[in-house]
């Protein structure tokens, strides 16, 4: 694939990340700022996102890219220097996870990342945390399967009064999605969204105590129409 000729360089993963962040304005200032190597870093970036929005073809056209492309990604979001390389490289991560949660048309594109969400959902910073609540809230209608439990629970988890407020309100409309199409989830959202808005009532009520009041709702209407 033409693409993939500078996708896989050092480095890429990192500009990828950094440059999602740059406004339209800035993005020409922010290019000239790699120096000699801005062309190839360029290219690298372009052709990681065509290969990410190919997915659905590539999988089967590729499958040894399948395998070695999230290996690639994976081996600088963990194990090296947060601040320089390792935050950049999750927010490309995450980047990828939402476009697959939300188009991926096979379940193996959907869950292609969806371990690596979770886990940073639990043990990242917020400002990740952020981003992955974000990506779910924009899952299909079919969600992520054998994956939804644990992501609704590292979701509640997220909105737990140590969270910011911000981070609170993404894993909020995330827990909305879920709730939307997996009833299963329902009892799990309950128990742990009481305990959550018992714990800080007042910084829970506009989106914790509103999703309990639905769900409620939504169960006992389901209750009497089986």
């Amino acid at each position: 694939m033409q693409c993939t000729v500078h996708v896989l360089r050092p480095g890429i993963s990192v500009v990828a990340g950094e440059s999602r962040k740059i406004s339209e304005a800035d993005r020409e200032s922010f290019w000239r700022s790699k120096g000699e190597d801005s062309h190839i870093l360029q290219e690298g970036v372009t052709g990681l996102w065509t290969v990410l929005r190919s997915a659905n073809t590539w999988r089967k056209t590729w499958p040894e890219l399948f395998v070695s492309f999230p290996a690639w990604l994976r081996q600088y979001c963990y194990g090296t220097d947060y601040d320089t390389v390792g935050k950049h490289a999750q927010h490309t991560l995450v980047a990828c996870a939402r476009y697959f949660f939300a188009n991926g048309t096979t379940k193996d594109v959907r869950h292609l990342f969806v371990k690596d969400a979770i886990h940073l959902l639990r043990n990242g910073r917020d400002e990740i945390r952020i981003e992955i609540c974000g990506a779910l809230s924009y899952c299909r209608a079919d969600l992520l399967g054998r994956f939804n439990y644990a992501c609704a629970a590292a979701s509640l988890e997220a909105c737990e009064r140590r969270r910011r407020g911000l981070c609170r309100q993404i894993a909020f409309l995330a827990l909305v999605r879920f709730a939307r199409y997996d009833f299963s989830l329902h009892k799990l959202m309950r128990e742990k969204l009481w305990e959550l808005f018992k714990s800080a009532p007042e910084l829970m009520f506009d989106t914790v105590g509103i999703l309990l009041l639905e769900l409620t709702v939504v169960d006992a209407v389901v209750a009497l129409t089986c």
